[in-house]
């Protein structure tokens, strides 16, 4: 049977199409393999195909290049031998393809060198080498690569270091050295690099020390150094890094404090450093970074203070402190002197999550926030909220999970659409319903949830379930306004979400009441 007809019969068996593809492929493997390397020979043995520009072999496993000349394809400019998995190497031929712009190696899981006439890719823009587990070094004449912009290297767990050409590659631009776990060291004169704007070493877990010469990357925008386990300190040059908007320093099991020279990265507006156990103190130059947006410092669980200066960043939206267990001695968390409140509690903050920080007290400082929408402080030990809590005009959504001490709720902003006291244990009364007056259903289509919270009073369960009925009430007659008899069946097909939503609005007591 030839493979036509072997198309025909399947297509025409009447199986179902996924188990006819599998038992197709599993009785037919052998033939098709041999279709395959039959094709390849015959492919590469062709005519030159000048006008041929992009070329994909991804996923041919058997594919071998060692005797292939590609000279015939004198103006390829993509080859694509992704998820061959059986390529052990590139022909030397590769040097006549002056023209190739982009070279994808993705999952070569046998490549174990690349030849030295790589060099001669004079146009090579994007080298993909991303899960390449055999590779072990890269060859010297990949300092050739004038053009080169973009190195993906992740994943290539057995490359030890980078060739003393390295710093040649001018125009480079993204340099991906993520889970590259035997790599030992930078190259000292990684400052050479003056068109890097992206540096990712993520999981190098044998990189000991940075080169301080990594603050001579003027044009570096985005510099990721998570998961070190034995990298104990930035090198001071850090605070040279001008136009350095992204940050990331998480995980690093033995950084136990960064540089004073933290400040001068004028241009930072993100900065992660959660999960760092034994960092103690942020550097009081903090409060300079004047554009800071976004501050992520979970997990850092011996942090003990947070520094005075952390009120200044008038540009602060995010700021995350959850599992910050001994942040209950900061000040961040007690009342301080008026002109500080105002600078610290103003500006732009719309998400601070405090769970799990041992917070004992909410200071009356919190109704200063006037932008918060997302406010997290779950897992606490307070016993009460400020009633100023009310003046967060912009607050949307309020999470109290397992707050087993808090028992009583003030009046909360008519703004709130998302509130989680579940297993607050000893909560027994609320002020007030939630909701006053007539609200779309749009805004009246909340989730609020009070699962586990077994000691609520009557009065409580009453204000609570009276909230929900007068939501139902205001998304039916705000839904009955809005559309008329022709496209009711438009509107309910559109509003569908806010319907489920019906099913969600209350959990009392464990279990889900339905109205």
């Amino acid at each position: 049977m030839n493979f036509t007809c072997i198309v025909a019969s399947l297509n025409n068996s009447g199986m179902n199409s996924r188990y006819a593809l599998a038992s197709f492929f599993i009785k037919y493997r052998t033939l098709f393999k041999l279709f395959m390397t039959l094709f390849y020979a015959f492919f590469f043995n062709l005519q030159p195909l000048e006008n041929l520009k992009v070329m994909n072999l991804r996923s041919s496993s058997k594919l071998s290049l060692s005797d292939s000349d590609l000279s015939k394809f004198p103006n390829l400019e993509v080859l694509n031998l992704g998820q061959c998995s059986g390529l052990a190497g590139l022909p030397s031929s590769i040097k006549y393809s002056t023209r190739l712009t982009e070279l994808i190696l993705y999952r070569c899981d046998s490549l174990s060198t690349l030849p030295s006439s790589i060099g001669c890719l004079s146009q090579l823009v994007k080298l993909n080498l991303i899960f390449c587990r055999s590779l072990a070094s890269l060859p010297d004449s990949i300092g050739e690569l004038k053009s080169l912009k973009d190195l993906y290297l992740y994943s290539c767990s057995k490359l030890a270091s980078l060739p003393n050409s390295f710093h040649e590659l001018k125009c480079l631009a993204k340099l991906n050295l993520i889970h590259c776990s035997e790599l030992v060291s930078l190259p000292d004169n990684i400052d050479e690099l003056k068109s890097l704007v992206e540096l990712k070493l993520f999981s190098c877990s044998k990189l000991e020390s940075l080169p301080n010469s990594i603050g001579g990357l003027k044009c570096l925008a985005e510099l990721c150094l998570s998961n070190f386990s034995k990298l104990t300190s930035l090198p001071y040059s850090i605070g040279k890094l001008k136009c350095l908007v992204k940050l990331n320093l998480s995980y690093f099991s033995k950084l136990a404090s960064l540089p004073d020279c933290f400040g001068e990265l004028k241009s930072l507006v993100l900065l992660h450093i959660s999960f760092c156990p034994k960092l103690v103190s942020l550097p009081n130059s903090i409060g300079q970074l004047k554009c800071l947006a976004e501050l992520n410092l979970s997990g850092c669980s011996e942090l003990a203070n947070l520094p005075n200066s952390i009120y200044y960043l008038e540009s602060l939206k995010w700021i995350n402190l959850e599992r910050c267990y001994m942040l209950n001695k900061s000040p961040v968390l007690k009342p301080r002197c008026s002109e500080v409140e105002e600078i610290a509690f103003g500006g732009c903050l719309q998400y601070l999550n405090l769970g799990a920080s041992g917070v004992s007290e909410i200071p009356g400082s919190i109704g200063s926030l006037v932008s918060l929408r997302d406010l997290r402080l779950s897992c606490n030990d307070f016993e009460r909220i400020p009633a100023n809590i009310k003046q967060l005009p912009m607050l949307i959504k309020l999470d109290l999970h397992g707050c087993e001490r808090l028992q009583h709720l003030p009046e909360l902003p008519s703004s709130l659409q998302v509130l989680i006291a579940s297993y607050c244990i000893s909560l027994r009364s609320l002020a007030s319903i939630f909701i006053q007056g007539e609200k779309d259903y749009e805004a009246a289509s909340q989730q609020f949830n009070f699962s586990y919270c077994l000691k609520l009073d009557q009065n409580a369960c009453t204000r609570i379930m009276e909230d929900a009925h007068l939501r139902i009430r205001c998304m039916a007659s705000s839904l009955f306004n809005r559309v008329n008899s022709s496209s009711l069946d438009l509107a309910l097909k559109n509003n569908h979400d806010n319907f489920v939503n019906l099913s969600h609005i209350l959990t009392l007591f464990g279990a889900g009441i339905f109205w």
